[in-house]
Protein backbone atom coordinates (compact mmCIF):
# COMPACT_ATOMS: atom_id res chain seq x y z
CA UNK A 1 0.00 0.00 0.00
CA UNK A 2 2.94 2.37 0.64
CA UNK A 3 3.99 2.12 -3.52
CA UNK A 4 0.40 3.57 -4.24
CA UNK A 5 0.55 6.09 -1.74
CA UNK A 6 3.89 7.34 -3.41
CA UNK A 7 2.63 7.20 -6.48
CA UNK A 8 -0.25 9.38 -5.39
CA UNK A 9 1.84 11.32 -4.16
CA UNK A 10 4.03 11.59 -7.14
CA UNK A 11 1.13 12.61 -9.83
CA UNK A 12 -0.41 15.48 -6.82
CA UNK A 13 3.00 16.88 -7.33
CA UNK A 14 3.22 16.82 -11.03
CA UNK A 15 -0.44 17.89 -11.05
CA UNK A 16 0.66 20.54 -9.07
CA UNK A 17 3.08 21.91 -10.87
CA UNK A 18 1.79 21.62 -14.64
CA UNK A 19 4.43 18.81 -15.45
CA UNK A 20 7.04 20.70 -15.21
CA UNK A 21 10.17 20.56 -13.87
CA UNK A 22 13.96 20.48 -13.81
CA UNK A 23 16.15 17.66 -15.65
CA UNK A 24 19.67 16.42 -15.11
CA UNK A 25 20.35 17.22 -18.34
CA UNK A 26 18.83 20.92 -19.03
CA UNK A 27 21.89 23.01 -17.78
CA UNK A 28 22.42 24.01 -21.68
CA UNK A 29 18.91 25.54 -21.25
CA UNK A 30 20.78 28.78 -19.98
CA UNK A 31 21.30 32.16 -22.16
CA UNK A 32 25.05 31.30 -21.40
CA UNK A 33 24.54 28.77 -24.06
CA UNK A 34 25.38 30.77 -26.53
CA UNK A 35 28.69 31.23 -25.22
CA UNK A 36 29.39 27.74 -24.49
CA UNK A 37 29.07 26.92 -28.25
CA UNK A 38 28.40 23.24 -28.99
CA UNK A 39 31.88 21.70 -28.15
CA UNK A 40 33.85 20.76 -24.68
CA UNK A 41 33.07 23.94 -23.18
CA UNK A 42 28.85 22.94 -23.80
CA UNK A 43 29.61 18.91 -22.60
CA UNK A 44 31.67 20.32 -19.24
CA UNK A 45 28.46 23.41 -18.51
CA UNK A 46 26.23 20.49 -18.59
CA UNK A 47 27.84 18.36 -16.44
CA UNK A 48 29.01 20.90 -14.04
CA UNK A 49 25.21 21.78 -13.48
CA UNK A 50 24.41 18.27 -13.76
CA UNK A 51 26.73 17.43 -10.77
CA UNK A 52 26.18 20.86 -8.85
CA UNK A 53 25.74 19.77 -4.97
CA UNK A 54 22.18 21.44 -5.31
CA UNK A 55 19.90 23.29 -7.66
CA UNK A 56 21.57 26.17 -10.05
CA UNK A 57 19.83 26.63 -12.37
CA UNK A 58 17.52 29.22 -11.42
CA UNK A 59 20.67 31.57 -10.98
CA UNK A 60 21.25 30.24 -14.43
CA UNK A 61 17.42 31.39 -15.62
CA UNK A 62 17.08 27.87 -16.64
CA UNK A 63 13.13 27.27 -15.97
CA UNK A 64 10.91 24.24 -15.24
CA UNK A 65 10.21 22.28 -18.37
CA UNK A 66 7.70 20.53 -19.79
CA UNK A 67 9.38 17.20 -20.98
CA UNK A 68 7.33 14.51 -23.22
CA UNK A 69 9.35 12.28 -20.94
CA UNK A 70 7.22 13.35 -18.02
CA UNK A 71 4.33 12.92 -19.70
CA UNK A 72 5.25 9.58 -21.34
CA UNK A 73 6.33 7.64 -18.11
CA UNK A 74 3.21 9.53 -16.59
CA UNK A 75 1.11 7.25 -19.29
CA UNK A 76 3.24 4.12 -18.13
CA UNK A 77 2.57 4.82 -14.80
CA UNK A 78 -1.52 5.42 -15.29
CA UNK A 79 -1.54 2.52 -17.44
CA UNK A 80 -0.53 0.60 -14.91
CA UNK A 81 -2.46 2.06 -12.21
CA UNK A 82 -5.65 1.80 -14.05
CA UNK A 83 -5.68 5.69 -14.12
CA UNK A 84 -8.09 5.90 -17.31
CA UNK A 85 -9.19 9.53 -16.66
CA UNK A 86 -5.38 10.47 -16.83
CA UNK A 87 -5.23 8.92 -20.23
CA UNK A 88 -7.64 11.10 -21.28
CA UNK A 89 -5.26 14.23 -21.07
CA UNK A 90 -2.58 13.06 -21.10
CA UNK A 91 -2.94 11.21 -24.18
CA UNK A 92 -3.50 14.12 -26.98
CA UNK A 93 -1.09 16.42 -24.67
CA UNK A 94 1.65 13.95 -25.29
CA UNK A 95 1.00 14.28 -29.12
CA UNK A 96 1.26 17.81 -29.01
CA UNK A 97 4.79 17.92 -27.85
CA UNK A 98 5.78 16.41 -31.09
CA UNK A 99 8.69 18.01 -32.75
CA UNK A 100 6.56 20.38 -35.49
CA UNK A 101 6.64 18.34 -38.65
CA UNK A 102 7.76 14.95 -37.26
CA UNK A 103 5.65 11.90 -35.99
CA UNK A 104 8.99 12.39 -33.55
CA UNK A 105 10.01 13.62 -29.96
CA UNK A 106 12.75 15.86 -28.64
CA UNK A 107 13.63 17.26 -25.14
CA UNK A 108 13.03 20.83 -24.64
CA UNK A 109 16.40 21.71 -24.20
CA UNK A 110 19.52 21.57 -26.12
CA UNK A 111 21.82 18.59 -24.74
CA UNK A 112 25.24 17.96 -25.43
CA UNK A 113 27.91 14.87 -25.67
CA UNK A 114 31.44 14.07 -26.68
CA UNK A 115 30.08 12.64 -29.87
CA UNK A 116 27.09 14.90 -30.93
CA UNK A 117 24.63 18.13 -30.34
CA UNK A 118 21.10 18.15 -30.17
CA UNK A 119 19.01 21.69 -30.56
CA UNK A 120 16.35 22.27 -28.34
CA UNK A 121 13.07 19.37 -29.99
CA UNK A 122 15.65 18.01 -32.27
CA UNK A 123 13.84 14.40 -32.41
CA UNK A 124 16.18 11.78 -31.04
CA UNK A 125 15.52 7.92 -30.60
CA UNK A 126 15.34 7.46 -27.34
CA UNK A 127 12.80 9.86 -26.22
CA UNK A 128 10.70 9.04 -29.40
CA UNK A 129 10.99 5.05 -28.46
CA UNK A 130 9.33 5.85 -25.05
CA UNK A 131 7.05 8.42 -25.70
CA UNK A 132 5.48 5.70 -28.88
CA UNK A 133 5.71 2.59 -26.00
CA UNK A 134 3.56 4.78 -23.98
CA UNK A 135 1.14 5.56 -26.44
CA UNK A 136 0.97 1.90 -27.87
CA UNK A 137 0.10 0.73 -23.45
CA UNK A 138 -2.35 2.93 -23.53
CA UNK A 139 -3.80 2.25 -27.05
CA UNK A 140 -3.68 -1.57 -26.03
CA UNK A 141 -5.67 -1.58 -22.67
CA UNK A 142 -6.15 1.15 -20.60
CA UNK A 143 -8.01 -0.66 -18.35
CA UNK A 144 -5.79 -3.80 -17.52
CA UNK A 145 -1.95 -3.35 -16.92
CA UNK A 146 0.25 -4.80 -19.34
CA UNK A 147 3.56 -6.00 -18.75
CA UNK A 148 6.68 -5.37 -20.27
Amino acid sequence: MMLETIKEEVFGWLETNGWKGFDPFDGLNTPLQKILGRGFPAVAFLQFVKRFPFNIRPWLFVSPQENPMSWAAGILGAVEAGKTEFLDRAVPRLLDLRTPGTHLWGYPFPWASKAFYLKAKEPNLVLSALCLRALNRASVNPQQSVQA
